[in-house]
């Protein structure tokens, strides 16, 4: 899940956009699971192997991206993450989350998992906390180029002349039509 919410921070995340999707977590999942069941003890090396190097590995072509990926692996994948109290990504003074004891019962996992946060902090991610920053301005980007791709379709599909009508018999403008658009965005966030 970190390999794959590392895209969402642009070229902060990933030097290159992989194409990593659903597939790739459910594919990885399942071989999890699989050691779980079938393994006493976690084969970590196995593990980083197949997820690290064959399921997403197998994208990664820029040399640091795939040092990145090792990290990732090491991190995740070693016995001292399993242990009580392992704590991911505490830096700068932002608690991380900590992982919860092993002795307890699944119906406790899964409210522990309904009680982390809904929006994640960068470091849990192993960024700096302004990566925020960059992540809101490439959003805010996407969003405008949306906007204006809205506004160039209108006119690019052939119905300028009858939008051009309805424009006169109501008064508003596609500048008009945006800006509310952007002011009932606005509003909303606010």
């Amino acid at each position: 899940a970190i390999i794959q919410e590392r895209r969402s921070f642009g070229a902060l995340g990933w030097n290159i956009p992989y194409g990593f999707n659903q597939s790739d977590l459910r594919i990885s999942v399942q071989q999890l699971s699989m050691f779980l069941e079938d393994y006493d003890q976690l084969p970590f090396k196995t593990l980083k192997y197949l997820i690290g190097e064959c399921n997403y590995g197998g994208r990664v072509t820029d040399e640091r991206d795939r040092r990145v990926l090792t990290s990732l692996m090491e991190t995740f994948f070693n016995p001292d993450y399993i242990k009580n109290e392992f704590e991911l990504f505490n830096v700068e003074g932002i608690q991380g989350i900590t992982a919860p004891t092993s002795n307890i019962l699944h119906k406790q996992y899964l409210e522990y998992i309904n009680n982390l946060p809904a929006e994640q902090p960068p470091n849990i991610f192993g960024f700096h906390s302004n990566a925020n920053i960059s992540l809101n301005l490439k959003e805010t980007n996407e969003m405008i180029n949306s906007i204006q791709e809205m506004g160039d379709s209108i006119f690019q599909s052939g119905k300028a002349s009858r939008v051009a009508t309805m424009q006169k018999e109501s008064g508003e403008t596609d500048e008009n039509k945006i800006e509310n658009i952007c002011q009932d965005i606005l509003s909303k966030i606010s």
